[in-house]
């Protein structure tokens, strides 16, 4: 199984899964799919917080980017509201709020074209100062 058909597999099975699979070294925690996705965008997308903590807790790398130049930042802004502590725990791991991507949008950037909704608005400010801490 190449590793990019296991990490197809990956987004399928169940998280307890996925996480001995990892922690027995089968699975690259950083491996990506078709689309460039590693299990820790997928596990944002889907919405698997409690994944998403392991990963980063085990060392997965917070700034790569899918074929559309997407970090996992880029994804939690996308799927706000519901997302800022996955969103502050990348900001702590060093995700990089101003990376852009293949359309020239950084989380910042998302961020403030979703101010419609308050939730994601208050994401504005954690960016922000994230970005700040960075220069």
């Amino acid at each position: 199984m190449t590793q990019s058909s296991s990490t197809n597999g990956a987004a399928l099975m169940g998280a307890d899964e996925l996480k001995e699979q990892i922690n027995d070294g089968r699975l690259d925690i950083d491996a990506v799919d078709d689309d460039g996705r590693t299990p820790l965008h997928r596990a944002i997308d889907l919405g698997a917080e409690d994944l998403a903590v392991f990963l980063v807790s085990v060392g997965a790398d917070v700034n790569l980017r899918d074929r559309w130049g997407n970090t996992p930042l880029w994804r939690a802004v996308y799927h706000a509201p519901g997302t800022d502590a996955i969103v502050e725990l990348l900001l702590e791991r060093g995700a990089d709020p101003a990376a852009k991507n293949n359309h020239d949008v950084s989380p910042i950037d998302l961020a403030h074209k979703m101010t419609d909704d308050d939730e994601t608005a208050e994401l504005l400010p954690k960016l922000q100062a994230a970005l700040s801490t960075d220069e």
